[in-house]
């Protein structure tokens, strides 16, 4: 008797009624999981920002963001990289989202760091877990489903990566709305719908807004004709109504992100618009083995944000829900569809269908198609909820353990009769397949029925397969216990969130150690006016290129920030923006680098340059011509200087060449080129530049001359120029090859020798002959050098000169024709507007600066001109004395102002006008809708 009051207590204790239908308790209980899971946050005080964006990009920009907040200056513009560039325009840094603000505005950052990541995965969960209720599932079958979207799959393999995983939780929500209007939710369920869309952009990710959009799209239209003719258009109308309003809602951060990308190298730069670039990051078809063994071999870590990180109990018991529920539910028809479309979408360059897409505009501008396993892994927890329901149904518990087991019978089979193939198939080819997704593809010849890699998922099925059985008997509450364990057991083992490690944040020295960049000690640190360039390769531990956010000083390039094209051009930037090839060059010239303020230079031992040999000099460099346009040989045709190169059968179609004698040191290569059809297409080749121009010597090594991409290419000609250094003397061949599928002109291509290549001495400590850098700190792996020419963050000229266009105003400042100490180089219109003003020579001083301000005091007995190491944009607007004026753009990327005589307050303000009405309008709309929406709860509740 005694036993069966424990069992009725024990049973009424596990009643889904009393918690598992209550929003807050399921809330709850989601949370409590994803603390537990990462239970080191509490007892070591981890930092959960893992090595790679998270650490690199993520974390200094919520550091920045949240030191902004604190005082109480929204952060629109972001002065510490890149010379300025807009923050809210940055997409992925989550400005405008709600849940950002609060959190970031008033906790300590690594506690809102950890907060947002544990919080949106509950939320993840818990709206999973409402739309599957919504379903009328099992509540324990709901919440299995919104733990498996949570806590493995895609949200739990980029957890790491904030604004991918905010702007994904909304996922199911979006999914919960649109079920409301088709259930009959009306307007109210329109409203959430918005609500959900707008946050979800907000997140910060809009690829993965873009996926859920097909999704929805897809929702919409397959239960459009379900309902009777009549209801049709009130679904789709609440639909589109609901969708319409959320962008709107999220219309400011939309203008903001619109405005910047279209100036910025997200737009101009061919590595982020070829077909190579579109197709990275794809799901491997050679890991699809990985869905049921998901430690079968560690993947490559540039793969590693695209594995599936499910497992086979998930995996199976989806497949068996969609073929069980196919013919009579179209609901878990519907999830098949998309589990399948996502996969295929997913699967990227490895099916025909990619270059289609490629086509498709907005889709083909985004990478890492892999991502589109988000929808694939929501699509099977809503089928594994649909099984585990079977399962929880007391008529169908049998059926469903017997499909199961047969199941997870022929999964394990499959993976036998492969471990025996193995032994037979030929091995090169094996790790030829495996080489491009896996690190270590021998450790496949190793592999066997003993192995962890297949006794886990053995042990994970067999747990399942006996809670489903035991299901059918008096002990379903210790099935269903059974059952969630072995979820948690294989989240744990797929996810790995028992070997979490990463930085303790609890640690005095993290301030400005790990999260830093432990090379920016006391000279780097906490001078928000001092500029550093950091000088490494990609993925470099220990070298943080984003570090100037955190440690609050400035930094002349900076990882993935997106800085205008104009900034990139004018340093040669690529690659997610801090890395150049151009790195001796920049050096050797000083100029630009001074003029930005680059007061220290962070040298990895990896990188190939010398500083302590360059001094100043006076006189500027004379030119001496090594190369004539008329003496090129090859390409498709010559008219006079000018050259054709195009594709063909025929190499030398593509390829000019001419052979002359060169001794070390510094040239100048300019010449004319365009497309005459228009922007060349890179779509078949994995070039990143149309035009390579390379020197090469007797021995085959290469010296980059210059590179051209096929967005800076149009029908008209256009200048361009470079500087390069070349070590060593003798002969060498100067190569011209194209990559494009069109045609390209050139002419009047030239390559003079640069004598006496050195700067002018611009800094107040250094004179003529002087060297230029000088070693402060050496770090073992890296050495700390001082610019002893660096110019202040703004500083006066003593003249003008005036240039056509950008091209030639960089042509100045490379080939050192002007001082930008004592010239600034302005456009012929301003030149014409200023040329009878004389300038005289003033103090400039800084006085005040935030994200979005900065004011000056400057004292001139003249007429002056003031330049400032700040990015141009027409957002910024000057005012003098409260007085506004114009704001010139100076040495192609800086900001200049014409001042009077006198003592005088120059102050800048950040002012995006389309933004911030934009903001207005959409904050009127958002109350007008909560106030609507009150309306029509307090009608329904009377």
């Amino acid at each position: 008797m005694q036993t069966k009051d424990t069992r009725n207590i024990l049973t009424r204790l596990w009643n889904p009624t009393i918690f598992l239908d209550r929003w807050q308790s399921v809330f709850a209980m989601y949370l409590a999981l994803a603390s537990a899971l990462h239970w080191r946050v509490f007892t070591k005080g981890l930092l959960l920002a893992t090595p790679g964006d998270a650490i690199t990009y993520n974390y200094p920009m919520r550091h920045f963001y949240a030191t902004a907040l604190k005082e109480f200056n929204f952060p629109l513009w972001n002065p510490q990289a890149f010379a300025g560039v807009p923050f809210v325009g940055l997409m992925q840094t989550g400005a405008l989202y709600p849940p950002n603000m609060l959190l970031f505005g008033l906790l300590d950052v690594r506690v809102a760091f950890n907060l947002t990541i544990l919080l949106h995965m509950a939320l993840a969960g818990h709206w999973t877990y409402l739309y599957l209720r919504k379903l009328d599932l099992h509540p324990a079958a709901a919440f299995a489903g919104g733990f498996v979207f949570a806590f493995t799959g895609f949200i739990a393999g980029t957890r790491f990566h904030m604004a991918i995983l905010t702007s994904a939780s909304y996922l199911p929500l979006i999914v919960l709305a649109l079920e409301g209007i088709r259930k009959g939710g009306g307007l109210q369920s329109a409203y959430l719908l918005a609500m959900a869309v707008a946050l979800q952009f907000l997140g910060g990710n809009f690829q993965v807004c873009l996926y859920t959009y097909w999704v929805s799209g897809l929702y919409v239209l397959w239960y459009m004709f379900e309902n009777a003719p009549g209801r049709r258009g009130r679904f789709f109308g609440l639909a589109l109504l609901g969708g319409v309003l959320g962008l709107l809602l999220a219309a400011p951060q939309l203008v903001a992100t619109l405005q910047h990308s279209s100036q910025s190298e997200l737009q101009q730069i061919a590595l982020y618009r070829g077909y190579p670039y579109f197709s990275l990051y794809n799901l491997d078809i050679n890991m699809l083995p990985t869905f049921f063994f998901p430690k079968l071999l560690i993947p490559l870590e540039v793969v590693d944000t695209v594995s599936p990180r499910v497992g086979p109990v998930v995996v199976t018991l989806a497949l068996v829900a969609f073929f069980v529920r196919m013919r009579t539910d179209r609901t878990a028809l519907l999830w098949g569809l998309v589990a399948l479309v996502g996969l295929v979408l997913a699967l990227g360059g490895d099916t025909p269908l990619n270059e289609l897409l490629y086509r498709v505009p907005v889709y083909n501008m985004m990478r890492a198609h892999g991502r589109n396993l988000l929808t694939v892994g929501f699509a099977m927890s809503v089928l594994v909820a649909m099984g585990l329901h079977g399962a929880f149904t007391k008529e169908e518990t049998r059926k469903w353990a017997q499909w199961f087991t047969l199941a997870s019978c022929a999964v394990l089979l499959t993976a036998g009769m492969g471990i025996a193939l193995l032994k037979v198939l030929p091995n090169a080819a094996v790790l030829d397949y495996l080489a491009k997704s896996f690190r270590d593809p021998r450790a496949i010849f190793s592999l066997s029925v003993f192995s962890a890699a297949f006794l886990v998922p053995l042990v994970l099925l067999v747990g399942a397969s006996a809670a489903f059985w035991l299901s059918n008997s008096r002990f379903r509450l210790a099935a269903t216990f059974l059952l969630l364990l072995v979820f948690t057991a294989e989240a744990i083992t797929t996810i790995g969130y028992h070997r979490q490690s990463g930085v303790i944040f609890t640690d005095a020295s993290v301030p400005t150690g790990e999260l830093c960049s432990e090379y920016f000690d006391d000279l780097l640190s906490g001078n928000p006016d001092t500029q550093v360039a950091t000088l490494m390769k990609m993925g470099e531990p220990k070298m943080n290129p984003n570090a100037s956010l955190t440690c609050g000083s400035r930094a002349v390039n900076a990882y993935d920030m997106l800085p205008y094209s104009s900034y990139s051009q004018m340093l040669g930037l690529w690659l997610h923006s801090f890395i150049t090839d151009r790195w001796q060059e920049l050096i050797d010239n000083n100029a630009v680098l001074s003029m930005l303020g680059t007061r220290y230079l962070l040298v990895s031992d990896k990188i190939d340059v010398s500083l302590e040999d360059i001094r100043t000099h006076t006189e500027p460099p004379r030119q001496e011509t090594v190369m004539r346009a008329e003496n090129w040989k090859g390409g498709l045709s010559r008219d006079g200087s000018t050259h054709t190169l195009a594709p063909g059968n025929e190499p030398l179609s593509r390829v000019l060449h001419q052979v002359a004698t060169f001794k070390e040191g510094t040239y100048l290569i300019t010449f004319e080129a365009r497309a005459p059809r228009g922007v060349a297409d890179t779509t078949r080749t994995t070039a990143n530049a149309l035009l390579h121009a390379d020197l090469v010597d007797k021995n085959g090594t290469s010296t980059n001359m210059a590179r051209i991409y096929h967005d800076r290419l149009g029908k008209e000609f256009r200048s361009f120029h470079n500087i390069f250094r070349l070590h060593g003397s003798g002969q060498h061949q100067a190569q011209i090859r194209i990559m494009s599928n069109d045609s390209i002109e050139l002419r009047d291509f030239t390559i003079k020798y640069m004598a006496g290549y050195a700067p002018p001495a611009m800094g107040i400590s250094i004179t003529d002959n002087d060297p230029l850098y000088e070693r402060v700190r050496d770090y073992g792996n890296a050495t700390l050098y001082r610019n002893r020419n660096a110019l202040p963050r703004a500083w006066s000229v003593r003249s003008l000169v005036s240039a056509r266009d950008f091209q030639e105003t960089r042509n100045l400042l490379h080939t050192l024709k002007v001082n930008p100490a004592t010239e600034g180089i302005v456009t012929i219109e301003t030149f014409n507007s200023l040329k009878n003003t004389s300038l005289s020579e003033g103090v400039v001083k800084i006085t005040e600066r935030s994200p979005n301000r900065l004011s000056l005091s400057t004292t001139f007995p003249g007429s002056g001109f003031v330049v400032v190491a700040d990015q141009y944009h027409k957002d910024w607007h000057a005012y003098i004395d409260g007085e506004e004026t114009p704001i010139y753009r100076t040495n192609g990327i800086l900001r200049g102002v014409s001042v009077p005589a006198g003592t005088h307050k120059l102050t800048f303000v950040y002012k995006p006008r389309v933004f911030l009405v934009t903001l207005f309008l959409s904050l009127l709309l958002a109350s007008l809708l909560a106030v609507h929406a009150g309306v029509l709860h307090m009608r329904r509740n009377t």
